[in-house]
C-alpha cells in the first residue's frame, strides 16, 4: 500500500520503487555514458560508408507511422495512456524534425542561408525563431482569457470552493458506495 495525501492507495510499493530505480537510472545513464566516453578511448567508425538521407528517411518514416498510429487510432492511445501517448507523441514530432536535418544534411542551404555564409541549414535555428514569431505575432488568445466581470463592484455571492466541498462530504443524501471495503462517494469537479 501506498500513502498518498493521508489516504492508502491500492499500489504495491514494489511498483513504486521499480519505477523509482528505472527513473534513477535514465536519469543518471547519460551522465555516466558521458564519463565513460571521455574517459575511455573511443574506436574510429567508417563515416564514409554511413548514408545519412537514407537513415534519414526510414527515422521519418518510422516516426511519421508512430506520430499518426497514436494520433489516428485512438484504442491504442487509451491503451498505452496519456503519459506515454504524449510522449511518443512529442518524442515522435521531435523525431521527424532530427530525421529531416539528416536527409537536408549533404545538400547545399537554401540561398538566403548561403548568402549570409551558412554552409549548413540551421533548421534548430530557423524552427527556434518561426515559434517565437508565431508566439509573437499571433495576436491576443481568447482561449484562456478570464471573465473579469464589470467594474462596478458588484459582489461575487456564489459558492467558495471550501464551502461547496464542505456541503458534499457532509450530505447525508449523497451517493455512496463501497469500494475495497471503503466507503467512497463520487466527486465531480469542473475547473475553468
Amino acid at each position: 500500500m501506498l500513502i498518498l495525501r493521508n489516504q492508502l492507495t491500492d499500489v504495491a510499493i514494489s511498483w513504486v520503487w521499480l519505477f523509482v530505480i528505472v527513473g534513477a537510472i535514465l536519469i543518471w545513464l547519460p551522465w555516466l555514458i558521458m564519463a565513460l566516453v571521455t574517459v575511455l578511448p573511443v574506436p574510429t567508425l567508417p563515416i564514409a560508408s554511413w548514408n545519412p538521407v537514407l537513415t534519414g528517411k526510414w527515422l521519418m518514416a518510422g516516426w511519421t507511422v508512430i506520430f499518426f498510429g497514436v494520433g489516428m487510432f485512438p484504442p491504442v492511445a487509451a491503451a498505452l495512456g496519456l503519459a506515454a501517448t504524449a510522449v511518443l507523441g512529442i518524442g515522435s514530432l521531435t523525431g521527424m524534425v532530427s530525421a529531416m536535418s539528416l536527409i537536408m544534411q549533404p545538400h547545399a542551404p537554401a540561398e538566403a542561408f548561403r548568402l549570409l555564409g551558412f554552409k549548413r541549414t540551421p533548421l534548430v535555428t530557423v524552427l527556434a525563431v518561426i515559434v517565437v514569431l508565431v508566439t509573437v505575432l499571433s495576436g491576443k488568445g481568447t482561449i484562456h482569457e478570464m471573465e473579469r466581470g464589470s467594474d462596478t463592484g458588484q459582489v461575487d455571492n456564489r459558492t467558495t470552493m471550501v464551502d461547496a466541498f464542505t456541503a458534499w462530504s457532509t450530505d447525508p443524501q449523497g451517493c455512496e458506495f463501497m469500494v475495497a471495503g471503503r466507503r467512497v462517494r463520487p466527486m465531480l469537479m469542473v475547473a475553468a
